[in-house]
């Protein structure tokens, strides 16, 4: 909207025309505060005792204001009432939950911690007292059960998420196994856990991508809430990665520390549907509590999901913006018919309702924060 410049219009414009009794002009001449008689009127004088003063009374038809004076009043009355008035207030911005996963999402691509912190604690165990088998028994281990339930259930036949739960559901199988072979064969037995975490750290254990920093600052700074939902092993292994936030909520496994505060070689079990965190079950259903916690308190929110893996699917398409990182879940989606569109629209906040939902493919956390800018905007 252009400036109005005060500057360019004189006080005097604004002022009303002055009125005077019936039949009664003062005419200026060199003395503005003297009345003179007009030169077509009949002039009476009046004369002021001890005063050399007179005043002309002069019999005249009353004068309406020129058209410019009342027009430049008007105009000067609805400007002030333009200037003073109350403005409307900016719709208020809502509250964004923020969840996302940890792995390939906060850290870079290829950058999976799991291995890296079980390569520490083999690091960390003495010569006589080494696990069972090593890392790569355990992994082949896994790899073999994943291979043996995917054949009994192949991708190809698995076009619904229906279809997607279902085998999630018999994966959770695998995934508990494998950790019950690393729980038996004492990969995380007998060192303290920070020293676990700081011996993981040294090596390149936990290299984050950049803009993270910036992306949670905004959501604390408007209220909202941030969650890291991770089916990773160590929920103070994320904390120590993301510098001890307290602002962030942390849902995933924990290693299990005794009495003498080494660990035990155990995970714990908490979890909503006992038995730990482990797949895109758990994960979606830990989504759903941390939305619903914070609808109970009155509030509109939009749901943002960020994450890479076929373990992040669920909670992904449930939020109200889905967000991808790399190309992980291009077959999955093409089979299931979800579109993945590159970059996030300014100013959207999600596909409300029911209905065929879009994810949306990104590369940094920047990219998250230039779309929250565009919502204050």
């Amino acid at each position: 909207m252009a400036s109005f410049s005060f500057h360019r219009v004189h006080i005097k414009s604004f002022l009303p025309t002055p009125t005077y009794p019936p039949h009664q002009r003062p005419i200026l001449g060199s003395n503005p505060c003297q009345y003179r008689p007009h030169h077509h009127h009949h002039a009476h004088k009046k004369a002021y005792p001890g005063t050399s003063f007179t005043a002309a009374t002069i019999a005249m038809p009353p004068r309406k204001p020129p058209l410019k004076v009342l027009l430049l009043t008007t105009f000067a009355l609805l400007l002030l009432l333009l200037l003073f008035q109350h403005p409307h207030p900016a719709q208020a911005m809502p509250r964004i939950i923020l969840l996302t996963d940890f792995d390939q999402t906060l850290t870079q691509l290829h950058n999976d911690t799991t291995p890296i912190i079980a390569r520490a604690a083999y690091a960390l165990h003495p010569e006589d007292d080494k696990p069972a088998h090593p890392w790569e028994w355990y992994l082949k281990m896994w790899l073999d059960d994943y291979a043996a339930i995917s054949a009994t259930f192949p991708p190809e036949t698995r076009k619904s998420f229906s279809d997607e739960e279902e085998f999630a559901r018999l994966i959770r199988d695998v995934e508990e196994a494998s950790i019950r072979r690393v729980e038996d064969g004492g990969v995380f037995r007998g060192m303290q856990r920070g020293e676990l975490i700081k011996e993981a750290y040294k090596n390149n254990g936990c290299v984050m991508r950049s803009g993270w920093r910036d992306v949670f600052d905004k959501v604390s700074r408007g209220g909202g809430r941030i969650a890291v939902i991770s089916v990773g092993w160590s929920r103070e292994w994320i904390g120590y990665c993301l510098g001890g936030r307290e602002d962030v909520g942390i849902y995933a496994n924990e290693m299990i520390a005794g009495p003498d505060g080494k660990l035990t070689g155990f995970l714990d079990r908490i979890g909503l549907n006992g038995g730990g965190l482990w797949n895109s079950i758990d994960k979606r259903d830990y989504a759903r509590w941390i939305v619903d916690q914070e609808k109970r308190k009155g509030y509109e929110v939009v749901v943002v999901y960020a994450g890479d893996a076929l373990t992040d699917l669920f909670a992904m398409y449930e939020a109200d913006l889905g967000l991808v990182f790399g190309r992980g879940l291009d077959h999955v989606c093409g089979r299931l018919g979800v579109p993945i569109r590159k970059g996030i629209p300014e100013g959207f906040i999600g596909a409300r309702g029911p209905g065929k939902r879009s994810l949306f493919e990104i590369e940094e956390w920047n990219e998250i924060g230039e779309w929250i800018d565009s919502l204050e905007a």
